[in-house]
């Protein structure tokens, strides 16, 4: 187990001497371990070259392996210490879209972190097609995805949790601010500020209008309201509090009362482990209180 993890700090530092310095171990003895490792498997894993190390194909080809065995173990003393003691503690990784970021994950991460501080949070910002790649892979625990369309990736089972409208940010002096709608024919014309090309909302800008006139992408509902603010144009995006000194509405789009759905995503091979439960227990809560 130990050459294992070695083998993985070596592929995230791509250097011996970095991995061997992390690992508190003199680089030949990391070197010899790897060596043991290689010989073990009967494949090499590595390439040393004076640039660092690369990994091989099949080293590539097993890292993920390595990668979830290393957590596993760590995951194992976790839950051992949490079993003798009654404390939740551990590793969580978990995956957000930047939309669910600002609905959910930074009022409930920040009050689990304050009532559970042996509790280990790690969070990685995505699309929800990337993140539930990573769901897949077993690189992260779960993800809270936004999706405009019922279809998922083979092996990962969605929980829907809440459909939210889909609308747009407009200036509070732009003559759009008095309407009560907006129709997507309104917006064909316009200049458009939309979250980055990957994400479910510039996927449902460019299936509800040919060729949008999208002249920023962003990759956060916080910037997106800053552009609108700027007059760079007009956002795409769900109903979320402004920046408190933004002079900015929002206007629902006619047929877009449910445009997208918040859900949990997770490996339908897996289980949760009892931290990672209390996470996507925390976070399925607090997004289904967000329904009117």
């Amino acid at each position: 187990m130990e050459k294992v993890g070695y083998f993985v700090q070596v592929a995230r530092c791509g250097s011996l001497r970095q991995a061997a310095a992390r690992a508190g171990i003199a680089q030949s003895s990391l070197a010899q371990q790897l060596t043991g490792l290689e010989e073990e498997l009967d494949l090499q894993l590595i390439e040393r070259s004076r640039r660092g190390v690369t990994l091989t194909t099949a080293g590539e080809a097993l890292l993920p392996y390595a990668i979830r065995l290393v957590d596993a173990q760590r995951d194992l003393v976790d839950a051992a210490v949490a079993y003798s003691t009654g404390a939740i503690s551990g590793s969580v990784r978990i995956g957000t879209t930047p939309m669910a970021t600002t609905l959910a994950v930074i009022p409930v991460i920040s009050r689990l972190r304050r009532e559970y501080p042996r509790l280990r949070i790690a969070i990685s910002e995505g699309s929800s097609a990337h993140l539930e790649q990573l769901v897949l892979a077993g690189e992260i625990d779960f993800a809270l995805v936004t999706t405009s369309l019922p279809v998922r990736p083979k092996g990962v089972t969605r929980r829907p949790l809440l459909s939210v409208p889909l609308g747009v940010y407009v200036r509070r002096d732009d003559p759009l601010a008095l309407r009560r709608s907006i129709t997507w024919d309104d917006l064909a014309p316009l200049p458009l500020v939309s979250m980055n090309e990957g994400t479910t909302l510039w996927a449902v800008l460019h299936a509800r209008l040919v060729e949008p006139r999208s002249d920023a992408q962003v990759a956060s509902l916080y910037h997106l309201m800053l552009m609108v603010d700027q007059g760079i144009g007009v956002g795409i995006g769900i109903r979320v509090t402004p920046p408190a000194d933004a002079e900015i509405v929002w206007i629902p789009i006619d047929g877009e009362s449910e445009g997208l759905k918040v859900q949990l995503s997770t490996r339908e091979s897996s289980l949760l482990t009892r931290s990672a439960r209390v996470v996507y227990d925390a976070l399925a809560k607090h997004v289904q209180e967000l329904q009117p």
